[in-house]
């Protein structure tokens, strides 16, 4: 072995030392980081794998799940919004139709107005006996 002086040997016991230390200062900083993100990804596995399983037992891909879901869904909303369409076309026609009885119920009360009023009209050109005997037959009392 060669001769190293005194003084050398404790410089590079120190060196390897320091060295050392780093490099074990590191490494545990190292581990330590890769036992987080060891946790982190059981972490992410654990909240995005999905543990169920279709009827063939096969696990079922949480995406193409969501996706199928998701496609079922808006197909069933499409329909809701065409039965919707339908019924408001249904409503309007009702709307049309209530308009059209509005309007003659309105045109028979106008009509039930004027033969009230000729036969007020008859009434008074017929003697008094002839009106209390028509009213005596309809039951009503005459306007005198």
């Amino acid at each position: 072995m060669p001769d190293i002086p005194q003084g050398w040997a404790t410089i590079d016991a120190a060196v390897i030392a320091v060295v050392g230390g780093g490099l074990m200062a590191m490494l545990g900083f190292v581990l330590r980081r890769l036992k987080r993100v060891k946790q982190d990804t059981e972490t992410t596995v654990y909240h995005v794998a999905n543990e169920h399983k279709d009827e063939r037992g096969d696990p079922i891909n949480l995406r193409d799940d969501n996706d199928e879901k998701h496609s079922e869904t808006m197909d069933t909303l499409k329909q809701i919004q065409r039965v919707q369409v339908d019924q408001a076309r249904d409503i309007g026609g009702i709307r049309q139709e209530l308009r059209t009885l509005h309007e003659n119920d309105a045109e028979h009360v106008r009509q039930q107005n004027r033969d009230r009023e000729r036969l007020d009209r008859f009434e008074h050109t017929l003697p008094g006996a002839a009106v209390r005997r028509i009213v005596a037959e309809t039951d009503e009392e005459p306007d005198e």
